[in-house]
């Protein structure tokens, strides 16, 4: 079998004879439609991912928002609103009030544990912390009426009601911050 290779004329190169169809083209108008579909197909395409960043965005803000809520701090009614302290129960002794010394005696005791407590709380959010800034504020306009009437009972006990509430303030903010250590 001796088969010749001249030139483009092989034979049994095309041997269904294709080259002799004629090329293919369009029909009119044909192709106008075909870019849209290609185009609308694109479109879609972006515009169904960009929807879909756009959720997950929305998603993520949703937790953040969600996460943010959870820990911001919610005042704790007893540190808000005072109750008077009354005996348990009649059969017990009404319970005597404190002298002037004792109160200042025991202002000056919460004065320390004030010091200690100050040094533990690290940063405090917004609102205790204008929380904290007033108790301290009213503390010091107490302070300066104290210094006119040292011997006020009635000033020293307005006093270490501050410093109570100002020592629960910080009690708590310590409690959500070892809470906080603790998730770790």
């Amino acid at each position: 079998m001796n088969v010749s290779m001249s030139g483009s004329d092989m034979s049994g190169a095309d041997p269904l004879r294709l080259r002799d169809l004629p090329e293919p083209r369009p029909e009119a108008g044909r192709l106008e439609q075909d870019w849209a579909a290609v185009r609308a197909s694109l479109e879609a395409e972006r515009t169904q991912r960009r929807q879909t960043w756009i959720g997950g965005l929305a998603a993520a803000a949703s937790v953040v928002l969600v996460v943010a809520l959870l820990a911001l701090p919610r005042p704790e009614p007893a540190a808000l609103e005072r109750a008077p302290i009354t005996a348990a129960s009649p059969s017990e002794e009404p319970a005597v009030p404190p002298s002037t010394a004792e109160l200042m005696a025991m202002s000056q005791d919460m004065e320390q544990q004030l010091r200690f407590m100050r040094e533990q709380v690290g940063s405090m959010p917004s609102e205790i912390a204008i929380y904290q800034v007033e108790l301290q504020d009213l503390i010091s306009q107490v302070d300066d009426a104290l210094s006119l009437a040292p011997d006020s009972k009635a000033l020293w006990s307005q006093r270490l009601g501050l410093q109570i509430d100002l020592v629960k303030l910080y009690r708590s903010q310590l409690r959500r911050d070892y809470l906080r250590l603790a998730s770790l």
